[in-house]
This record gives C-alpha cells, sequence and structure tokens, in this order.
C-alpha cells in the first residue's frame, strides 16, 4: 500500500474504452458492439471474464470474421499462431525495474512497418498483474488521426515519401524501404507508417520523394515532420489513450494503425500477459529489403 501511495499518477489522456462481461457468452453478444469500438477508436479491453486460453483464440477468431484477420502464418506446418509471452516481466537490465509510473519502459513505435503483411491486430490477455495501480500502463495514439493534423503540405509530403530505414527484426536488420504513409487494410484510411523507435540503427531517411532523388531542403521538411509527430505523441492528451491495467483484461488493439508506448513503475514478475498475432487473410515473411519489394507490391 506504501508503494501505491508514493507511486500513483493521475491518469493523463482519456481512458481506453472497456466493455464489461461476465461470461464467454457475453463476448459473443456483444461482438458487434465490440468491433464498433474497435474501429472506431483503435483498441478496447474486455474486463470481468477470465477468458482461458482456448476462448482466447475462440475470441481471436470470432473477431477475425468481422474484420478480416486470421492466425494463418503461411506455412502448413504452423497455421495458426502460438501464443507468445509479454509483459516485459523478464527483462535483464535490472535498471528498467527502478523506472517510475511517468516514465517510459517502452518508447513509442507502431508495429512491424517492414513485413510487406504486417501484423495487423494484438489481443494481449494479461493474466498476471500484482504490480500498484497505474504502473505499467500501455499508452496509444492512432496514426491516422495524427495524419489527419498535419497541414495539407505535410500531408502531401509524408504520401509521397519512400524511406529508408535500419531496425533489428526477427529475422533482419535491414536496411527497410517503406512507405510513410499507407492505406489501413480495411479502411482505407491513410496510415502514417513511420517508425518513432529510439532503437532504430539508421531513423527514417527521406530516400524518395515522387519517385525522385529529393532535395536537402526537402530532406530537411520531411525531418521537422517526423519530428512533429514525435511531439505529438509525447504531448496530445485528446489523442492519446492510457490503459491501467487489472488482471484478466484482454486488450484488443489495431496493430497496424495504433503508436503504443509502454510506462514503468512495476518490478520483475508483476506483469504477464500472453498474447496473440493477428495477420491478414493472405500472410508471407517477406519484407521490405529492397526498392524491387515496395514497387510489386
Amino acid at each position: 500500500m506504501e508503494r501505491f501511495k508514493k507511486q500513483r499518477k493521475k491518469l493523463m489522456g482519456n481512458p481506453v474504452p472497456v466493455v464489461n462481461l461476465e461470461t464467454y457468452e457475453n463476448f459473443l453478444s456483444n461482438i458487434e458492439n465490440i468491433v464498433d469500438i474497435y474501429n472506431d477508436v483503435g483498441v478496447v479491453v474486455l474486463r470481468g471474464h477470465n477468458f482461458s486460453d482456448e476462448e482466447h483464440k475462440n475470441a481471436a477468431r470470432s473477431l477475425g470474421g468481422h474484420l478480416k484477420w486470421n492466425m494463418f502464418h503461411g506455412a502448413e506446418a504452423h497455421k495458426e499462431s502460438a501464443f507468445y509471452d509479454g509483459g516485459h516481466s523478464d527483462l535483464q537490465d535490472e535498471k528498467t525495474y527502478s523506472l517510475k509510473q511517468d516514465e517510459y519502459l517502452l518508447d513509442w513505435h507502431i508495429e512491424q512497418v517492414y513485413y510487406v503483411k504486417p501484423i495487423l491486430a494484438g489481443l494481449w490477455n494479461m493474466y498476471h498483474f500484482s504490480a500498484p495501480q497505474g504502473s505499467g500502463n500501455t499508452q496509444f495514439m492512432d496514426s491516422c488521426k495524427l495524419y489527419e493534423l498535419l497541414a495539407d503540405e505535410d500531408k502531401e509530403l509524408l504520401s509521397n515519401s519512400i524511406i529508408y530505414w535500419k531496425k533489428q527484426s526477427h529475422i533482419s536488420s535491414g536496411p527497410y524501404y517503406t512507405r510513410a504513409v499507407a492505406p489501413h487494410p480495411t479502411s482505407n484510411r491513410p496510415t502514417i507508417r513511420v517508425e518513432t523507435d529510439r532503437g532504430c540503427e539508421v531513423p527514417p531517411l527521406l530516400y524518395l520523394l515522387n519517385n525522385e532523388e529529393p532535395s536537402e531542403a526537402e530532406k530537411t521538411k520531411f525531418n521537422d515532420v517526423v519530428e512533429n509527430i514525435k511531439l505529438q505523441l509525447k504531448s496530445n492528451k485528446e489523442l492519446l489513450y492510457v490503459h491501467e491495467w487489472e488482471e484478466g483484461d484482454l486488450l484488443v488493439v489495431d496493430l497496424f494503425r495504433m503508436y503504443h508506448s509502454v510506462m514503468g513503475g512495476f518490478a520483475r514478475g508483476e506483469r504477464k500477459f500472453k498474447g496473440l498475432g493477428m495477420r491478414p487473410e493472405v500472410y508471407n515473411h517477406d519484407l521490405y529489403e529492397s526498392l524491387e519489394t515496395l514497387w510489386e507490391n
């Protein structure tokens, strides 16, 4: 209790919408409402029913029927994705666990920009949470709405930009050639897909503008727009959604469009979830490691 009193911070931003459920059958009867919230906000939490592993998978399948995703990995031997462990409770750097609730454990980032067929959504089941309330919050911001905030000239710049960058993935460190803005797979809305993670070996740089080599002034302008996006992620409380975790929460997030970050304030072993990554209906492991791959897709 003493630790809670010392660390508790006021929630800044909007709370992630919560749908309260008592049973798995409640989930099925509320699925259209859940889908509507997901499409509108980009993230929704199911609370009150502790989903078993099988219910977790079945929920993913049921939502996928509405949202055009599945658990296929492409290879016949791995038709359904396995759970992955999350929660950042087993990190090697002990300094991580001395961070406060308002300090970033994981910086703002967006998922798998380097994949031709990137992950579309995540279903994260927080099966163990023993940290003080308000610790280990996950923050979200909609990149479609960030795009809408841009001045028209900045929208035009990003929409016609091909960028060069490097970051370690599961199978490569790049470099990658990707579009700064891509249409959302289901809504077709312009979606900013610029990685902002400080872990990039080479941060996103303007490589081509309107398929031509950019001028130094255009490169500088691109960098300024990206810095503005980073500033919005850190400071725009109107677009910010924050989730305060409780044990048993099942969070469903659109990982194509939602930037997200993780805050500190928890100790080793206090925050554990099982995750499922949802893929497009047609999926492969190809990466944007060449301009040719970009042109072909």
